[in-house]
């Protein structure tokens, strides 16, 4: 059982169901009229302005847009397929997916998980403990605040890694800052 079932369990014990079916309906919501709870879907326009604000586990999923612009705070995804222009922001422990995109541009915290798959260029500042990969690119640019792994096995990636340290070409077609090269 996870720690937020954890808490759940107790916190339904001792207030009772009427109040938790109220905090249950109101910790979760969005900064969008994309949102619906924690899944937030635009498409089919020409932009998309998504904030998910102070939640936490926010999906975003943009696709057949020019430019999505994608907020949100932990553990949270965001999805960019088909567009011109993706433009990521999130704290720790994100699922970033750039796929058949111009521009990726993300910033993201640590434990991060990153993939530009088919797009021209790829600009990201990731955190400590994030792995980022690049298939398929024009440009991959990624600067490193910490431990982290870039795939780049049709090779070119540019990764910055934080300072007193440098990237590492390992055989396998990653970079790697701040870690020993696996496998």
């Amino acid at each position: 059982m996870t720690t937020k079932n954890v808490l759940r369990t107790i916190i339904a014990r001792s207030i009772g169901p009427a109040m938790l079916f109220f905090l249950a309906l109101t910790s979760v919501s969005c900064k969008s009229k994309y949102c619906h709870g924690d899944q937030c879907d635009c498409g089919n326009q020409p932009s998309c302005d998504v904030d998910c604000g102070k939640t936490d586990g926010c999906n975003i999923d943009c696709a057949s847009v020019n430019t999505c612009n994608g907020v949100c705070d932990n553990d949270c995804s965001l999805s960019c397929n088909d567009m011109t222009q993706c433009t990521a922001d999130c704290l720790n422990g994100c699922w970033i997916d750039c796929s058949r995109t111009s521009a990726c541009d993300a910033v993201c915290g640590n434990d991060c998980e990153l993939l530009c798959n088919n797009t021209s260029s790829c600009e990201a500042a990731v955190g400590d403990g994030s792995f980022v990969s690049c298939l398929q690119f024009g440009t991959c640019s990624i600067s490193c605040k910490g431990t982290c792994t870039v795939d780049c096995p049709q090779g070119g990636c540019n990764v910055d890694c934080a300072p007193g340290t440098s990237p590492v070409q390992c055989g396998n077609g990653q970079v790697v800052c701040g870690l020993a090269c696996t496998g």
